[in-house]
């Protein structure tokens, strides 16, 4: 798919530190193909299909060529080159830009590229930075804690070891447990789509999330204008819009993107499974 050709673009072929080593910015075909350089844990496209996601990269790349056109890897590099370029020719005016500390949340959403600018920033010892896998919702980055570390082996530094926090100071433990059930099935039948951490624990109990089946749109505007008041629906991010008209144009309804990282008191998860692209529900469903 277009969506799988991106994130393997973005996140190795030149969103990674060996494509950034590269004279061109561009991870060389013999890396990419090759499994014993990018293994099968980093890199999930099969080793047979990878000789075809380079051919449609370097078309993707001649089209930039030939359109003048550039995306963010070319941005993020050009940036890092210039950084570089100004701390060897002019230390002063580059230690005016520095930063004692860098804080960095959401870190599973940027590709080793966009780190390394942290890292030139503040350097190592100035870093702080947080992230879960299991919440990356930027499409086109391809994250794994292992990936700090080799931007810190890069620039000559020991990072230190990630510290794992699992108490959940938003949510309570009857909506963590059932979120909690959700991954579980996810890394049982889909192992590799994120790194698994130890399960979040709330600092009290809470009810249970309830379940409206079979509800239907007339119903849910009524339970919205009251028992459910104030609720905030969350939808795919493609179907934010058509649920705001379907819903007599209710504000609080939001994409996941769109509402990653707010709080809200109630929330309402609308046909989340079953608004899924059909070759996405398949694998859920068996």
């Amino acid at each position: 798919s277009a969506l799988t050709l991106w994130t393997v673009i973005r996140t190795f072929l030149k969103g990674s530190i060996q494509a950034f080593q590269s004279p061109n910015g561009i991870l060389p075909r013999e890396e990419f193909v090759e499994v014993e350089r990018l293994g099968k844990n980093r890199c999930r496209i099969p080793v047979e299909l990878r000789e075809q996601v380079y051919d449609e990269f370097l078309r993707y790349q001649t089209y930039l060529k030939e359109h003048k056109l550039w995306d963010d890897s070319d941005r993020v590099r050009h940036l890092l080159i210039q950084m570089k370029e100004s701390q060897e020719v002019d230390p002063e005016a580059f230690g005016q830009v520095q930063k004692s500390k860098v804080y960095v949340d959401e870190v599973q959403d940027y590709t080793q590229l966009e780190m390394l600018v942290f890292f030139y920033l503040c350097g190592p010892n100035g870093l702080f930075l947080a992230g879960d896998p299991a919440q990356s919702v930027v499409e086109g980055t391809e994250f794994r804690f292992e990936e700090v570390r080799s931007v810190g082996h890069f620039v000559g530094s020991v990072m230190q070891k990630p510290k794992t926090v699992n108490i959940n100071f938003r949510s309570h433990s009857g909506i963590l447990n059932c979120a909690g059930g959700v991954l579980d099935l996810m890394f049982t039948h889909f192992p590799s789509s994120a790194k698994q951490l130890k399960k979040d624990e709330g600092l009290f109990q809470g009810s249970r999330p309830g379940i409206l089946l079979g509800t239907s749109v007339d119903q849910l505007n009524i339970l919205l204008g009251d028992k459910l008041k104030g609720a905030v629906v969350l939808t795919h991010d493609e179907s934010a819009s058509h649920w705001r008209r379907r819903l007599n144009d209710y504000k609080r309804v939001y994409g996941v993107r769109e509402a990653k990282g707010l709080e809200f008191k109630t929330v309402i998860i609308l046909d989340f499974f079953q608004e899924l692209p059909p070759s996405l529900q398949k694998p859920w469903r068996e």
